[in-house]
């Protein structure tokens, strides 16, 4: 369940990387910061 939940966010992380053009790591990134406001 675990292993499906991490494939699953990588594979939106590429996804909107791929969409707005820019690094995962700006992806990951800006995920984090939302997950810290709530």
């Amino acid at each position: 369940m675990i292993l499906a939940l991490l494939l699953y966010s990588y594979v939106i992380q590429e996804f909107i990387g791929y969409l707005f053009g820019i690094y995962d790591s700006q992806v990951c990134r800006f995920i984090r910061k939302l997950g810290s406001v709530e």
